[in-house]
């Protein structure tokens, strides 16, 4: 199959809870390139929210003025149609290699491992932060390595949000939301009580990414998807200081920092770079 007598689709390659993802290739550039399809619509046969296409009005947002390096380029955007003649919504993106939860299923990852790759998440989400965006669903599955050593990626913008207005201004605080917004064992203790997302969400995944690229686990992973218990266990060990313990005095100093901010306050990116650097020199 080709979509705009351009892209061949050749095989899948992954799926997750809203999209299929395909293998493909550009036949003008000879490029590899990733095909992802709103397999929520194939499921139900109905048109729901278009996740695939909101995804890649926020990359067209993100990219608006120059391309972002770790956040893969939108290449097209439209509804393929399907041998029963439907049409499904479906993105196509830079393909890229493996994610980060398939690397950590074999091992956990050295100090020096985990700081590079921190700084380039960090690196990444500031540029996202400074488009007003937000990622809201930060996980190793959603981190994707590129084709060298050197290259990481932030991926799935599907639940994105814009945290600025047209003004300028901060979206307001609220505490009445219905719902967790990303994944139970990585979303932010402020999720699990409904209160409205900021950066500062963003900031405790990337942390709990930090903990879980050393460690290998998290506190709560052994509370499945018990929403209360993992609320109640998040909350216990991270104001107790038990989710860093054995980690570097750095990893501490990140959580005290993350822990501490205000709903609309900006993170200090800079701060949290010189302390992952000196884990590395």
């Amino acid at each position: 199959m080709k979509i705009e007598n351009r892209y061949n689709i050749l095989e899948k390659i992954g799926s997750g809870g809203f999209s299929k993802v395909f293998s493909g290739k550009d036949s003008i550039t000879g490029n590899d390139i990733a095909i992802k399809v709103d397999s929520s619509n194939i499921r139900s046969g109905k048109r729901k929210r278009e996740l695939v296409i909101y995804e890649a009005d926020v990359l067209s947002w993100i990219h608006r003025n120059g391309v972002i390096r770790g956040i893969p380029k939108l290449h097209w955007s439209g509804y393929i149609q399907s041998k029963n003649n439907n049409k499904y919504p479906a993105i196509i993106i830079d393909k890229l290699g493996d994610d980060l939860e398939r690397v950590l299923q074999h091992r956990t990852l050295s100090i020096i491992e985990t700081s590079h790759l921190g700084l380039g998440l960090l690196n990444i989400l500031q540029n996202i932060h400074n488009r007003g965006i937000l990622h809201r669903d930060l996980k190793p599955a959603n981190i994707m390595l590129g084709h060298s050593d050197a290259d990481i990626y932030i991926a799935d913008f599907g639940l994105a949000k814009k945290y600025l207005d047209k003004t300028g201004s901060h979206i307001p605080y609220c505490d009445n939301k219905t719902g967790i917004t990303g994944t139970i064992r990585y979303c932010s203790t402020y999720s699990h009580y409904g209160i409205e997302s900021s950066r500062r969400d963003d900031m405790q995944s990337f942390l709990f990414i930090l903990v879980y690229m050393l460690k290998g686990k998290l506190p709560w992973q052994s509370e499945k998807n018990k929403k209360k218990n993992v609320a109640k266990v998040k909350n216990q060990n991270f104001f107790e200081d038990t989710l860093c313990k054995d980690c570097p005095r750095q990893i501490q100093m990140i959580a005290k920092h993350i822990s501490q901010l205000e709903f609309d306050e900006k993170p200090n990116y800079g701060l949290i770079k010189r302390l992952l650097t000196e884990l590395i020199t």
